[in-house]
Order: C-alpha cells, then structure tokens, then sequence
C-alpha cells in the first residue's frame, strides 16, 4: 500500500492537504512573480506581499462532501478570475510533486531502468551488425545452405570437367587447343573450390582476410562465425526481450500513478464577479446620511449657543475682528486681479 503526501504530512484528509497547499509559501510566491503583485499591492518585499494576498484569498473546505471553495478579492475582477484559475493549476503542479506513492517510485525506477536498457539494446544491436559487415555474414543457416550448394555445383562442373579432360588427352596431344582450355577451365573450377571451402583459421584473421579479399567467409570458418554471430544475436534478442516487458511495465506504472494521485476536479471555473464584494454602496449611503445628520445636529446646537452670547464677550469680539480682516484681505485680493 502506496503512501500519499497527505498522510506523510499528518493530514487526515485530502481536502485538508490540498487547503495547506494553497496557503504554501510555493503557491503564493507563484502567484506574486506570475501575475507581479508585489506592483500590484505597491510592496517591496515578498512577505508583505504574502501577507496581503492571503488577506485577499479565501479558502473554505467542507469536511462532509470535500468540496474546497477558493475566491479572491481584488479591484480588478478579470485579475481576481484569473488569479482563482491559477490557484488550482499551482496547487496541481505542486500536489504532482509531493506524491510519494509507490507507483510513483515505482514508475521513476522503471523509467531510469528503462533508459539504461535503450542503451544496452542499442549496443547490442550495433556490435552485432559490426561482426556481419566485418565478417560479411548475415543468416548463418541461409548462407551456409547457399555456400553448400554453390560448393557442390562447383565440385559437379570439376567432375565433369576432368572427365571431359581424360578423355581429350587420350585422343589429341597435349598441345591440343581444346585439352588446354580444359585444363585451364579444370584448374580454375579447383581454384573457386578451394577458396570456397578454405581452411580453419580465428574468425578474427578469417574476417580480416576475407574482408581485405573483398569476399564471403569460407565453409570451414562459417561455423566458427555461425557461433559468435548466434551469440551476438541472441544478446540482441535478450535485450529486445528486456526493453519491450520494461516498456510494458512502465507504461503500467504510469496508469497506476495517475490513479493513485487524486487530481482536483473542478466543479465550478472561477468567473468574473458581477457585483462588488466591497465597499457596499447602501453601507455608504447609511453612513453619510447618519454623519450629515449628525455635523447638522451640531450646527444647530453650536449656533443656538453663539446666538446666547453677551455682545461684548471676547469671543465674539474675537471673530469680528477676524470677519473684518478676512473682508479686508479679500477685498485687496480683488482689486489686484482687476
């Protein structure tokens, strides 16, 4: 039984886990440089700017159906949207990471397994096809049952020949046109024989004879080379047969991977808001009619005790004093702009 991240960090559910990780300081960072709101939010440092944005960001789980409720508050409600969206791919990206499942270890030792046995394949594959061009051998059955009926043509053609020969040479002098065509065409059928079926030597000097000779390998040396070629072919189909069942295994352990980690379903794309959240205009309405309401209280009040004062209290000495210099001021302002 695979461990998930949710458990390895003690969380009981995986609702829980998924919250913790849209409160990450890897997710928020994120955010900050992809939609830059240190700028936004006019911050310099990255944990001021944090700290505002999880002022901003609301996340809510319901323990019963699991459901994770994300919303952000901004001015700008596309970014708000946006900025929903890039929540759950983050919190994603950063789930994905944190697995630590069987199946995912699993999958990276057969991934670096597989990657290993590429290389193995490839090499054997490669010192086989070297060995058939150096050796000029490509089916060993095939070209040896050609090679042996090439070699028993030519030996038929020899018999023949010489036959033809002996009884040449009992009729006609051995200065005989026709006797020393025979010969010659006698010893080079021997000649061909010989090459062909050759003698046993390495079928290393073999392959550097025949291959300086620009010629097939000899009928003696073809089992010698049969030998190493079918080495050399099966090491290629054993690693053939290792790279395809890792294959098979890989591809397994990805399915399960995929199973195993839970992948958050959307249930409703974050939208852009058709209302302000904040500030409220009936809230704001309230209270300037209540703060009017208020100043005008106190106008009536201030005014009816000013009325009550005594003509020579030296308060409102004071404020015609200050009326008649302010008059006094305003009028000479008046005549300069004239």
């Amino acid at each position: 039984m695979g461990l998930d991240a949710a458990g390895l960090l003690g969380l009981k559910t995986p609702g829980a886990f998924y919250v913790e990780i849209l409160h990450s300081r890897t997710v928020q960072e994120r955010l900050i440089n992809k939609f830059d709101l240190r700028t936004h939010y006019n911050k310099k440092y990255y944990e001021d700017t944090r700290k505002k944005l999880s002022r901003y960001t609301d996340v809510d789980e319901d323990k019963k159906s699991g459901v994770i409720t994300l919303s952000v508050t901004d001015t700008d409600k596309e970014l708000a949207a946006v900025m929903v969206r890039a929540y759950v791919d983050e919190m994603n990206r950063v789930a994905a990471g944190l697995n630590t499942s069987a199946a995912h270890r699993e999958r990276e030792f057969l991934e670096q397994r597989l990657y290993t046995a590429k290389q193995d394949l490839d090499q054997a594959v490669m010192r086989m096809s070297q060995f058939s061009s150096k050796h000029t051998i490509m089916d060993v059955q095939q070209q040896g049952k050609a090679m042996m009926e090439a070699a028993a043509k030519l030996q038929g053609e020899l018999i023949a020949s010489e036959s033809e020969l002996k009884g040449l040479e009992q009729i006609y002098s051995d200065d005989n046109i026709r006797v020393l065509s025979l010969r010659a065409r006698v010893r080079e059928l021997q000649a061909q024989l010989t090459k062909m079926i050759g003698n046993y030597t390495d079928p290393s000097a073999a392959g550097a004879e025949s291959q300086a000779a620009g010629s097939y390998p000899s009928i003696r040396t073809l089992p010698a080379l049969g030998y190493s070629y079918a080495d050399l072919y099966r090491q290629a189909k054993i690693q053939e047969s290792v790279f395809d069942f890792l294959t098979h295994q890989y591809e397994l352990a990805r399915i399960q991977e995929a199973r195993e980690l839970p992948v958050i379903r959307v249930m409703d794309e974050g939208n852009v808001p058709e209302k302000k959240v904040s500030p409220s205009r009936s809230l704001i309405i309230a209270l300037s009619l209540l703060t009017a309401f208020v100043l005008a209280c106190v106008w009536v009040v201030e005014k009816e005790r000013w009325n009550q004062l005594p003509a020579d209290d030296s308060r409102r000495l004071l404020a015609g004093e200050v009326e008649g210099e302010l008059a006094s001021f305003l009028r000479k302002v008046r005549g300069r702009t004239r």
